[in-house]
């Protein structure tokens, strides 16, 4: 009986680790995945923000251009 008990738990135990290590690949592989999605949002952000620098330093230049032609004149 006591056997049959302690090869009961063996299993118990192996079956728990077997589910507990599964479970870390499902956590890792859905980290993996989350890093993956939140790199290529910034990399869509930071470009996005790239060309809004341009753009402002544009305008900055078309402003600064016609100030100086209006101070000239």
């Amino acid at each position: 009986m006591t056997d049959e008990l302690s090869e009961a738990h063996k299993q118990e135990n192996q079956m728990l680790k077997l589910t507990k290590a599964a479970a870390q690949a499902e956590i890792d592989l859905f980290c993996l995945q989350r890093e993956e999605e939140f790199k290529a949002k910034e990399a869509t952000a930071l470009v996005s923000h790239g060309s809004c620098s341009t753009e402002v330093e544009r305008e900055t230049q078309r402003r600064d251009f016609t100030s100086d032609l209006l101070s000239t004149e």
